[in-house]
């Protein structure tokens, strides 16, 4: 198990750093378009930095972060789609379980690190909204409380993602999922336009949009708190079956590969 670990910790070494950067790449990028943006309005750069802070891009930081890192994450197995690694690995004792084991560890240390380096770059940000600004702590807006959940839903979306790409492979497994989706949507759509839709839909719409009335204006706290539990543990149930179905495509998958 330690070998394919170290194998995959060697080969994403880089991509793990990156991940630990990209908060602080993507706020130092905003920062980088202050003295610009202050020279084309003819503003002082204290006047840019106001002007930063309150187009409440900068919370969104860690979250864009995220969203970026996934996309890493997606692509772990593209440099191992071959049938000489394939094989050699199938060879080893218990060779596909440790190689797959060994991949989804590297996801989800991604995510960890996402978390950290996201979570410490929103502090970052609070405190120089603090100090530049002057806002009382209470009043700036965090999305910290967010994160922790945003690593399950990474979580989540790998596991729906790696029995694809283990099996068709990472450009044929993304077509076979943008084929199963805009399949699902298109059916939808028919079905809404020309099937019998249960009379209880408006009911439900407009039950949907009172909860959420009620999440904005935190009633349903304890709910939403419930939602997300029980949420987070479906995630790592996925994630652990995810691991078991990717185990058994593995050769499957490897026979399609041409070299």
């Amino acid at each position: 198990m330690k070998g394919f670990l170290y194998k995959e910790l060697l080969q994403h070494k880089n991509t793990l750093i990156f991940c630990a950067c990209m908060p602080f790449l993507i706020t130092a990028t905003l920062f980088v378009f202050i003295p610009i943006n202050a020279g084309v309005n003819d503003a002082g750069f204290r006047d840019g930095l106001t002007e930063l802070f309150d187009s409440r891009i900068l919370p969104l930081v860690p979250v864009f972060a995220f969203f970026i890192t996934g996309l890493m994450q997606s692509s772990l197995y593209q440099l191992d789609e071959s049938k000489k690694w394939g094989f050699f690995a199938a060879a080893q004792p218990d060779g596909i379980r440790r190689s797959i084991y060994a991949k989804y560890v590297v996801c989800f240390l991604i995510s960890i690190i996402t978390l950290f380096s996201a979570t410490i770059a929103d502090m970052l940000l609070i405190m120089l909204d603090h100090l530049i600004r002057g806002t009382a702590m209470e009043e700036i807006l965090s999305l910290s409380g967010v994160l922790p959940v945003m690593v399950f839903f990474q979580l989540f979306f790998r596991a729906v993602d790696y029995p694809f790409t283990v099996r068709f492979g990472t450009t044929r497994g993304a077509k076979v999922k943008i084929g199963i989706i805009a399949g699902a949507v298109l059916i939808t759509c028919i079905y809404l336009l020309f099937g019998d839709l249960p009379e209880q839909l408006g009911d439900w719409f407009l039950a949907a949009a009172e909860f959420y009335q009620k999440v904005v204006e935190g009633k349903a706290t304890d709910t939403v708190y419930l939602i997300l539990g029980i949420f987070m543990w479906l995630a790592m149930g996925a994630y652990l079956l995810s691991y078991r179905i990717s185990c058994k495509l593995y050769l499957k998958g490897v026979e399609q590969f041409e070299k």
